[in-house]
């Protein structure tokens, strides 16, 4: 058999993930097996384990995919660019902008299958870290503008971030599991009390004075 090409194990790896992905949004990724996704995929079991050598491998490669899809919106987004945005203001880009209800449902499966899977646990606090700290950079400008003298600006903006991803956790699960809920409402009131630098109805996103 000829040896594929870079470009063909690239394609063939991301016809798996997205097979894998499709069978985890349905069954969960406790009900998924690797029959599940050869079948969904269409190749050949040997095909499967030439890239992948287990379940456990698949789903790594899942989440980190995930996650990394949210970075670079993030990053894509101009927020690391300068700009000054209050932490009601982000919680708003993210939920709204960032994360579609497909990544959301996403994420939910892997906080709930964590706690029975340490490798993945491990996966899921790496990624939660990484994300705080984006959130923290994207926060510092406004939290450099609203310290208190001898207060640490980058603790500020970590702090912010901190409350940004707890509220937005738990908006997400309410909206999943409730689906019928108003979402704009339950956003108001679930952000209510994050600093905010603008009217509700906006992101809450000024130019930076520093930026020309």
């Amino acid at each position: 058999m000829p040896r594929l090409s870079e470009e063909t194990k690239s394609a063939r790896r991301r016809q798996i993930m997205d097979a894998a992905r499709a069978c985890f949004e349905r069954r969960g990724f406790s009900g998924t097996s690797m029959a599940d996704i050869i079948e969904e995929s269409g190749l050949s079991a040997g095909s499967i384990y030439s890239h992948f050598g287990s379940k456990d491998e698949i789903l790594r490669q899942t989440a980190e995919g995930i996650v990394g899809a949210a970075e670079r919106a993030l990053a894509e987004s101009g927020v690391l660019e300068g700009l000054v945005i209050a932490p009601r203001g982000m919680a708003r880009l993210v939920a709204k902008r960032l994360l579609s209800p497909r990544l959301v449902r996403m994420f939910l499966q892997f906080w709930a299958e964590a706690p029975l899977n340490p490798e993945l646990a491990a996966l899921v606090r790496g990624n939660l870290d990484r994300a705080l700290s984006l959130l923290s950079r994207a926060l510092l400008p406004w939290a450099a503008a609203q310290a208190e003298p001898g207060e640490e600006a980058e603790r500020l903006a970590r702090s912010a971030a901190s409350a940004v991803m707890a509220t937005l956790h738990g908006y997400f699960v309410r909206l999943t599991v409730d689906p019928a809920l108003d979402a704009e409402a339950l956003f108001r009131d679930v952000t209510r009390f994050l600093p905010g630098g603008g009217p509700d109805e906006g992101p809450d996103v000024v130019p930076s004075p520093a930026r020309p």
